[in-house]
């Protein structure tokens, strides 16, 4: 810029001044929140003439990249700043282009738009897109649906609430389809699949069957698979919507031979899915063979089995011995015989009878007393065992002592015995089950023999045996039970199974129940047993005091507290326990008893308490009095629970009751505040553990338990969604899965509740969320306003929603201080609109938070405040900050000085560092001198760009006579003084104080440019009079001019003296402005003669001159034109020479002229007369000058 000012100041001209065109004449752009907010306009060179200059932006908000440019087509980038946009802001404005020898405004308007998401379908621009998206893809969808980038889809509250729920819960495919479905955007996904029986007779190898299964439209669907039989598998125990082609899905199930029971084998394979159960049946047989096999097998169980229950009945005396004696050998015979039917063919000829079951039926027949023929097969058994160390051996010894009982021989063949048990490591079970009935210790001592069976089944041997051989010694000794530990437990659970257990050891159980401390589940298995076989008082006693001492409620222990309430036990806590275990939803009366004894106060929780208040309160028709007794502690106990925030199906009977009967006053009221809008939720599916409530009021869900399949929830509005999480985390919003109750019917209570509250935010958003944001408020809603403003519990956003509805309000009774403070406490700006946004600034500016407001500028558009109000901030700031430069705060003190607004600090700071606009600089100059601010250096930055855009009007004299005063720089004087003398040149009008400067100049010889001495020189000679001085200067310009062969057209206008001196009076000029350094040609014909063409001179840039000498009379016609060009004409003109000072000179030019008017006016004597004169001037020239 400097460089064009210091060539002006030279007198170099451009030769050519630039037009441009704008890529278009207004910029209009819509921005999408939260992207990239640039832009890019364009300008050029229409005729090739090299751009270059500066941009400016008038708007704080929106900057140009690279502000400087140079050349013939220009590309503008910009951007706005990167603020919190809202939809509804609006950034005006206009680029001011600063160019060489031109200014121009481009103006701009830019608007917001919600973004919208792009996926690989295009933009987001409702849920039916994202819809569309799921279909096609559905992890994209997925991707989008977690992520921030769903909301920018349009959404109303509810289905803002449906997506907030689904969104916040576990990141799932069946989380987005519940959501697809919830929303109404697709139909619920479906399968199905023909149930029927596959059957499979005579099995010969495994099998693989295919079963179809089919959904009914796209979406995301699992299904568990699962089969019931180990013989029957599946290929997969999920399967999902990925394993369809399509809606068709081919599922292989797999059917085992090797797994296959004897008989008739059923398998069920289910198939579970978004509430569809489906079922596939398989059938299945082996071959006759192999399923005659499994048969003899299962048979030879059984067969084992019975023995075994022969021998309890027979030692517990259920059967006579002859009878299991009998039984006995015939189970034996049926048991060699399956065993020999499982034998094959080699088997049998090698087989040998089992030497076992010989011993047995020896036994047998001892204890029948069939001594001979048990001596029969024993004498055959001590030839066929060859291993006198097996536990055969042992036993045939054992059989021995049955015949002869004699203690010696005994005692000798229980050593024998013994020596065979320790050859076995004493780990043969059968051996030492010989000996229990042959140590003399266990004989003497049943405890030790009580003992040692405890060892062995505690180390892992479950013989049935044992167990009975221990039960009898406790049917036998009951003193033998002193303690429940695990051995006993184990052994009286098996009577139990049983059906063993007699009146003597339930007399037993209820002695050492009674020093039992510890609850266990299968002590209190056994007492019950115990009792219903035997219901011996001493044991009901004993068992309600153990449960009583171990704190064991609930429904399954009620009958006990019961029947002790029946027979009048006098038990510490009984009806305390009675109470704990009765079910929630008790309504019958309870017994005069409980009643009497609960009207005074409990230790009971309080949710016990509640069941028993309100089941008086149920019953207070038909037990009046009951509920008189009773009416004080429920007012007191009520309170209480209000007060906690407490609600279930028995505490809503008691406040329903306390509403009924009027007691309602400001505790009531606040205390009820969320409470009388609870519901009940009952889940009618199953494993849900929570329930998840939102309400557009709050941020977060408020998350509930479920027990028992019931949750309860306050519900304040009706714009709300219940979720119902399961085990799995999965998501239910589907109203048919639960029922929504309410608890309490305060119809007819409400607004006396409302009027008494102290705190009426519950009441408050009750009626927002129920009736609508356009219900309206009234003075007595002041304070209900505050308290909802203060209310930590209400999101912001929700706030937000109704500012505009409460400003409006609380304007009209003048009370902006509620919301004034409200806002610079929360600083809710993230969820104000524009409109909002201003109005929080100008609170906070008002209230003199200048600097929080100056950088919440920098995040947010403030150009919508009041301008008086942001020039109140600025002004403040630039105190702080002691005038330090700041490109936003320079930006923002020039746009309020656009529009008019600005004090004595703006208008020093934009005076030390502004530049922009011509005549926003040139508006702060005037300004400055009005507050006498010292401005030198804006009014050099002012100078040049006036001088480099050459945007001179009128008011630039003053601003050349204020910069004059102040110690100017030569150039830019100079510059300035040259600009105006070029233009005067052209005809323009020039300043006076330009003029005035020039001549000065030239008094103190001070070296002039051409176009300043030219300028002068117009100015002296288009004077009507002259000073000494000027005439002068004029003097010495025109002799410059002269000497220089320069001449121009106002020459004929010069003091005539002059033209006289330097013989000018005879000189006629044709003048032309033209474009610099063209070849003008100038084609003229004199008195209509023949034309003649000649060059004009190009005296100075673009003025051509062609001087004539002419005669009176004389008649010139001219035509100009560009010999460069065409022949086009530019100018064509005539102009006929008269008379005109030449009259009152006294030579010979003078002379032929008048002689020349003389002829044409006739007058012949002066003609003659002149003819003389001439002759003697004629004759004195020759005289005196020679020709050479």
């Amino acid at each position: 810029m400097r460089k064009r000012i210091w060539r002006i100041s030279e007198d170099q001209f451009d030769i050519q001044k630039p037009t441009i065109e704008f890529s278009e004449e207004r910029i209009e752009d819509v921005f999408t929140l939260g992207d990239t907010y640039e832009g890019v306009f364009s300008f050029r060179s229409v005729n090739d003439v090299n751009l270059r200059g500066i941009i400016y932006s008038s708007n704080p908000y929106v900057q140009v990249k690279k502000p400087q440019f140079d050349g013939m087509e220009v590309r503008v980038p910009f951007l706005l700043k990167k603020l919190e946009y809202r939809e509804d802001d609006v950034l005006d404005g206009s680029f001011t282009i600063i160019a060489n020898q031109m200014e121009k405004e481009l103006p701009f308007h830019f608007t917001f738009q919600k973004a919208l998401y792009q996926t690989s379908m295009g933009p987001l621009c409702s849920l039916e897109d994202f819809s569309a998206l799921a279909k096609d893809h559905w992890n994209e969808a997925m991707q989008v649906f977690y992520s921030k980038n769903m909301l920018s889809i349009p959404m109303d509250e509810k289905q803002k609430l449906l997506y907030k729920g689904y969104r916040n819960g576990v990141i799932s495919s069946k989380n987005l389809e519940a959501y697809l479905v919830a929303a109404g955007l697709k139909e619920e996904l479906h399968f199905d699949l023909e149930e029927k029986t596959f059957t499979f007779d005579g099995l010969q190898e495994n099998q693989k069957e295919v079963i179809e299964i089919t959904k009914n439209t796209w979406g995301y669907i699992e299904i568990t698979v699962s089969s019931n039989a180990d013989f029957v598998t599946v290929e997969k125990e999920l399967v999902n919507s990925d394993f369809f082609l399509g809606s068709h899905l081919s599922f292989n199930i797999y059917i085992h031979k090797n797994h296959l029971h004897a008989g008739r084998n059923e398998a069920t394979v289910c198939f579970e899915g978004n509430g569809i159960h489906k079922e596939v049946h398989v059938i299945a047989s082996l071959t006759s063979l192999e399923e005659k096999r499994n048969e003899e097998k299962l048979y030879l169980q059984r067969l084992n089995a019975d023995f075994v229950e022969n021998y309890r009945q027979f030692r517990f005396r259920k059967i006579t011995t002859g009878d299991w004696c009998k039984e006995s050998l015939r189970l034996l015979d049926q048991i060699e015989k399956c065993e020999q039917m499982t034998m094959s063919k080699e088997e049998l000829l090698s087989h040998k009878r089992n030497s076992m079951y010989q011993l047995m039926r020896s036994q047998a027949l001892l204890a029948n007393g069939q001594k001979q023929d048990a001596l029969w097969i024993i004498s055959d058994l001590k030839k066929d065992i060859q291993d006198k160390k097996s536990m055969e051996w042992a036993y045939l010894l054992y059989l021995c002592t049955l015949i002869e009982p004699e203690e010696t021989y005994v005692n000798k063949l229980t050593e024998e015995i013994e020596k065979i048990f320790r050859e076995h490591d004493r780990e043969d079970p059968r051996i030492f089950w010989f000996l229990l009935f042959l140590r003399e210790n266990y004989l003497k001592d049943t405890g030790r023999k009580l003992h040692d069976i405890e060892r062995w089944v505690e180390e892992g041997w479950n013989s049935p045996y044992f167990y009975i051989e221990a039960y009898y010694i406790y049917t036998q000794e009951p003193y033998q039970l002193t303690k429940f530990h695990r051995f006993t437990k184990r052994i009286l659970l098996w009577a139990c199974r049983h059906e063993v257990i007699n009146r003597d050891i339930t007399l037993q159980i209820a002695h050492v129940l009674e020093s039992e401390k510890e609850y266990d589940e299968t002590v209190y298995r056994i007492a019950k047993y115990a009792y219903e076989k035997y219901p011996e008082k001493d044991l009901l006693y004993q068992m309600i005091a153990y449960l009583l001492k171990n704190v064991r409620y609930g429904e399954e222990y009620l009958p006990w507290y019961e029947m002790a309430l029946e027979r009048q036990f006098r038990l510490t806590g009984l009806y305390e326990a009675y109470i704990q275990s009765l079910p929630e939803s008790y309504a019958e009366k309870l017994p005069e008893m409980i009643t009497m004894y609960f009207k005074y106060d409990s230790n009971l929780p309080y949710q016990r308490k509640a069941l028993v208040y309100a089941n008086v309160i149920g019953h207070k028709k038909s037990a009046p009095n009951v509920y008189q007794q009773y009416l004080k502690n429920i007012e007191s106990f009520a309170m209480e629970q209000m007060r906690l925030g407490r609600i279930d199906d028995n505490l809503a009977v008691i406040y329903q009751d306390l509403l009924d009967i009027g007691l309602i006053n400001s505790d009531v009221a606040d205390a009820m505040g969320k409470l009388v809008f609870s519901h009940k939720v009952l889940c009618t599916v199953p494993n849900v553990i929570r329930v998840k409530l939102y309400e557009e009021y709050k941020d977060e869900p408020m998350i509930f338990p479920v027990q028992q399949g019931i949750s309860y929830v306050p519900v304040l509005t009706e714009n709300y969604r219940l979720f119902l999480e399961t085990e799995d985390g999965s998501l239910i919003s589907d109203e048919r899965c639960y029922f929504l109750t309410p608890l309490i019917c305060h119809l007819g209570f409400y607004q006396e509740l409302m009027e008494q509250a102290k705190d009426k935010i519950p009441y408050i958003i009750h009626n927002i969320g129920t009736y609508g944001r356009d219900s309206e408020f009234d003075r007595n809603d002041i304070l209900s306003v505050e308290a909802f403003l203060n209310c930590e519990e209400i999101s912001l956003e929700y706030k937000a929603s109704l500012y505009e509805k409460i400003v409006k309000f609380l304007k009209h009774y003048e009370r902006e201080d509620v919301i004034e403070k409200h806002l610079l406490l929360e600083e809710p700006f993230a969820y104000l609109n524009a409109h909002l946004t201003k109005y929080f600034l100008e609170v906070m500016i008002q209230n003199g938070f200048y600097e929080k407001a100056y950088e919440y500028m920098k995040t947010y558009n403030g150009l919508h405040v009041d301008a008086r109000l942001l020039l109140r901030m600025v002004s403040v700031i630039l105190e702080e900050i002691h005038m330090e430069a700041k490109d936003d705060l320079i930006t923002i003190a020039a746009y309020l000085l656009s529009r008019g607004k600005y004090a004595i600090s703006t208008i020093t700071y934009l005076e030390k560092y502004f530049v922009g606009p011509t005549a926003l600089m040139q508006k702060t100059c005037y300004l400055a001198e009005e507050y006498e601010i010292k401005a030198e250096s804006l009014l050099e930055r002012t100078m040049i760009q006036m001088l480099y855009t050459e945007s001179m009007d009128e008011s630039s004299g003053e601003l050349y006579r204020q910069y004059s005063y102040h110690n100017p720089n030569r150039m830019v004087v100079e510059a300035y003084l040259t600009y105006f003398a070029h233009l005067y040149m052209y005809d323009g009008e020039i300043p006076q104080e330009v003029m005035d400067d020039l001549l000065r100049f030239y008094h103190q010889d001070m070296k002039l440019n051409d176009s300043c001495k030219y300028a002068l020189m117009k100015y002296l000679c288009l004077r009507a009079q002259l000073d000494e001085q000027e005439y002068a200067a004029l003097d010495q310009l025109v002799k410059e001019a002269t000497l220089r062969n320069t001449y121009f057209g106002f020459f004929r206008e010069m003091d005539r003296r002059l033209m006289v001196k330097y013989h000018l009076y005879d000189k006629t000029f044709v003048e032309y402005h033209g474009k610099p350094r063209s070849h003008m040609l100038i084609s003229y014909s004199r008195n209509d003669k023949h034309p003649v063409v000649e060059d004009m001179v190009e005296m100075y840039d673009g003025i051509y001159v062609k001087q004539f000498v002419m005669f009176f009379g004389d008649t010139i016609h001219y035509e100009i034109r560009d010999g460069k060009l065409s022949d086009e004409s530019l100018k064509t003109d005539q102009f006929t020479f008269h008379q005109g000072f030449e009259d009152e000179m006294e030579c010979r030019y003078a002379l032929l002229n008048h002689m020349q008017s003389s002829l044409v006016y006739g007058d012949m004597e002066r003609l003659k007369d002149d003819m003389k004169n001439y002759q003697g001037l004629d004759q004195v020239t020759k005289e005196l000058f020679t020709i050479i």
